[in-house]
């Protein structure tokens, strides 16, 4: 199989804080880390994280971003972490924020309230470079 069949095994993977999926009926704490999580300095923590993963796929492949009214290709590195800090937090564009890669199937979703992005439909060459720069940032990827 070459670097560019896509992964059939798993159509959604997800770009996590944790390292998998927390069992609906587990004994933990989900919602209230989670919670905890998405507020103030842990939230600017994630975004950031989100944002350089982003920046450094555009270095391998062109971005076609998505959020609301605003649709560019390849933004600029500066709009297209206020774009993620934008979509990430209250700001003023919608809560969603989708990225195709463009010349593939894959597209990368985040969404406010989520502590995660969602990459659909990678080649086995885009998820192993999504994986390495998630884990970079201290973040995981595992299949939805």
């Amino acid at each position: 199989m070459d670097n560019q069949t896509l992964n059939k095994e798993h159509v959604t993977w997800v770009i996590d804080l944790l390292p998998r999926r927390v069992p609906a009926d587990g004994a933990g704490q989900f919602f209230a880390v989670e919670s905890h999580l998405l507020q103030g300095g842990h939230l600017e923590q994630l975004a950031h994280k989100f944002a350089n993963i982003l920046l450094k796929l555009n270095c391998y492949y062109d971005l076609k971003v998505n959020c609301g009214d605003v649709k560019v290709l390849n933004p600029a590195p500066e709009q297209l972490e206020q774009l993620v800090w934008q979509c990430v937090t209250a700001g003023d564009l919608p809560a969603f924020m989708h990225i195709a890669i463009a010349l593939a199937p894959t597209t990368i979703t985040l969404a406010r309230g989520d502590s995660n992005m969602t990459l659909d439909h990678p080649t086995d060459d885009i998820l192993q470079l999504v994986e390495l720069l998630a884990h970079a940032e201290g973040l995981f990827v595992w299949p939805a």
